[in-house]
């Protein structure tokens, strides 16, 4: 039994490896998409400003 737990452990600690790294591209899609809706929403703005 305790070669289950001791594969069971291990196993665990190898998914949360996975997951950080998940997470670490998650966060750099969400700034880029962010920057982007940042950036759109400015040139908007200014194009409306320069129109009047």
């Amino acid at each position: 039994m305790k070669l289950v737990d001791s594969k069971s452990e291990a196993h665990r600690s190898v998914k949360v490896e996975k997951s950080e790294e998940d997470l670490k591209g998650t966060i750099i899609s969400v700034f880029m998409v962010g920057g982007f809706i940042v950036l759109s929403w400015g040139a908007v703005y200014c194009l409306y400003v320069a129109r009047f």
